[in-house]
């Protein structure tokens, strides 16, 4: 699937570097940003795209991003990744709709399949 988008939203330039040396490795397409509002103004594919959003850096948690999103008519599925995981922000996430939810540092492979996992479910929820 080496037609699959991944925007990164995070404030910090070495996890986005990682991030997308992995991505780009995987055969993904990859967009760094360090805010929620510089993704905003990217012009974003409708389909085959995933974000990965740091819970820190976005500031907006769960229950913004993806009400922006869907404000703008880009409904991306969203995988939270964070430093500092609670049940609290897992019970928010999962709530907003979060596809994935991941605590730092990452399983790579588990994340490659969960972007695959989530391109794959937006494009059936899309044609039905």
């Amino acid at each position: 699937m080496s037609s699959i988008t991944v925007f990164i939203i995070d404030a910090n330039e070495s996890t986005q570097h990682a991030l997308s040396r992995l991505m780009r490795a995987a055969g993904f397409r990859v967009f760094c940003t360090g805010s929620v509002n510089e993704l905003l103004r990217l012009e974003r594919p409708a389909s085959n795209a995933v974000i990965l959003a740091d819970v820190d850096t976005t500031r907006l948690f769960a229950e913004t991003l993806p009400r922006c999103l869907h404000d703008k008519s880009q409904a991306l599925p969203v995988i939270y990744l964070t430093d500092y995981d609670t049940e609290y922000m897992r019970k928010e996430a999962r709530r907003m709709g979060a596809v994935g939810y991941f605590r730092k540092p990452i399983d790579d492979q588990a994340l490659l399949d969960s972007i695959t996992f989530a391109v794959r479910q937006s494009k059936v929820r899309n044609a039905g």
